[in-house]
């Protein structure tokens, strides 16, 4: 299937976007395929996701409803042993007998059609919390990612404003400058302190929620198991003809197939209800003694439904596939007003991500050097260069939340689309 081929080559380049930090490692002395390199990492994480407990929870219900499923299968009626014994005076009577009620409006079978589709649904559900557990993962894992460079930035935005504060106290002593600049140094400085404290308690926080979702992970890991998805995984794979086609192709995401399938058992539990409802017979025959005479007997019965027809089940169970399909519709809307609006929001991230990439690049240590220089010379008031040190660190944090927001919309593409591959 196309959709299935395309979701393989996008996993790998999303994941290239989702870690940026940390695929500068070891790339130049790696020999394995970059195919190969996505299966590892993904392995990995796969087994993460597959092995949390809210899944296995799902999992086995999946098993349990397949169990049922298979019970469906079974022959609708076992045979039916009786024996029974009589002394009359001085005779024994007793008898042996065996009975079959016959599955004559053959209700068997349609239980075997509706239990497939009632695993089809049990089997898309599951699949369905595979892929929101890893979109739940990966979601954590951009958290913490965000929270760690906001807290390396304020980090550096506390040294770099003590450095100047101490700095500006030795030139105080020259004459040099004033108790206004210390002044705003101070201010500017306690500021921080507020935004490193706040940064670091969400680091912490980030790293809770992360080792919650992937229970094997820890600070040290994402360097060891991502250093190798750069490469060639960030190709032009994730095309916008690509993303067409999964809109297109709608049908094929586990909670729309859930729906469909739970609306067609319960058109298939429809002709179920009508056949259970009709009266099957039960067919006998014993054998046995009667005093001194031998006895043969034949048996049969079939319930007559003349105080109760069931019209009243029929009727219920038609309503149940009316809303069957009306829910199968619904998801299938949601589901398309869900991936467009996935759709634009991507591509309005990836547009001014980009457009931000090409104003960012290379400018953040020169910025930095080129402030601290104006200042030193007397070109720029400490005032000025407090202010603008300020703005600096507020511009990388509005660029890290936007790669944030970019990465984010990755994720929730790539949940529309149902394209983690387990």
């Amino acid at each position: 299937m196309v959709l299935r081929i395309w979701k393989q080559s996008f996993l790998g380049a999303s994941f290239a976007l989702i870690l940026p930090s940390f695929v500068l490692a070891d790339m130049t002395n790696r020999n394995i395929s970059e195919t190969a390199k996505v299966d590892m990492n993904w392995s990995w994480f796969s087994r993460q996701i597959e092995h949390h407990p809210d899944i296995i929870a799902v999992r086995e219900n999946m098993n349990a409803e397949f169990a049922r499923s298979d019970g469906m299968k079974q022959p609708t009626y076992n045979p039916e042993f009786s024996t029974d014994w009589e002394r009359e005076g001085e005779d024994n009577s007793y008898s042996f007998g065996l009975s079959q009620t016959m599955d004559w409006s053959d209700k068997q079978a349609a239980r075997i059609q509706q239990s497939k589709f009632l695993r089809e649904v049990v089997k898309q559900r599951y699949e369905l919390a595979l892929q929101k557990k890893a979109a739940e993962g990966l979601t954590a894992l951009i958290g913490w990612q965000v929270a760690k460079q906001q807290s390396e930035l304020a980090l550096s935005q506390e040294v770099r404003l003590g450095d100047l504060l101490s700095l500006i106290q030795r030139r105080q002593q020259t004459g040099d400058l004033g108790e206004v600049d210390a002044e705003l140094a101070y201010l500017s400085l306690s500021q921080t302190l507020n935004l490193s404290a706040k940064a670091q308690a969400e680091l912490k926080q980030a790293k809770t929620r992360l080792e919650e979702v992937l229970p094997e992970w820890s600070a040290e890991l994402p360097d060891k198991w991502a250093g190798s998805l750069e490469g060639a995984l960030f190709s032009e794979s994730e095309s916008p003809a690509n993303r067409l086609v999964a809109i297109n192709d709608i049908d094929q995401y586990p909670s729309v197939l859930a729906a469909k399938a739970e609306w067609i058992a319960q058109q298939e539990g429809v002709e179920l209800t009508q056949r259970e409802i009709s009266a099957d017979p039960t067919f006998g025959i014993s054998t046995g003694v009667s005093g001194e005479e031998n006895v043969i007997g034949l048996s049969f019965s079939i319930p007559l439904n003349v105080r109760n027809d069931y019209s009243d089940q029929v009727r219920a169970a038609n309503s149940d596939a009316i809303s069957a399909e009306a829910s199968y519709l619904s998801v299938k809307r949601k589901q398309q007003f869900a991936l467009e609006a996935s759709l634009a929001s991507l591509n309005e991230y990836q547009q001014r991500f980009e457009r931000w990439q090409k104003l960012a690049t290379g400018r953040e240590q020169r910025s930095s050097d080129l402030l601290e220089e104006s200042w030193r010379s007397g070109d720029m008031s400490t005032a000025e260069y407090v202010l603008a040190l300020e703005q600096r660190s507020a511009d990388l944090a509005a660029g890290i939340e936007l790669q944030a927001a970019y990465r984010l919309a990755k994720v929730d593409w790539l949940l529309q689309t149902a394209s983690f591959p387990f």
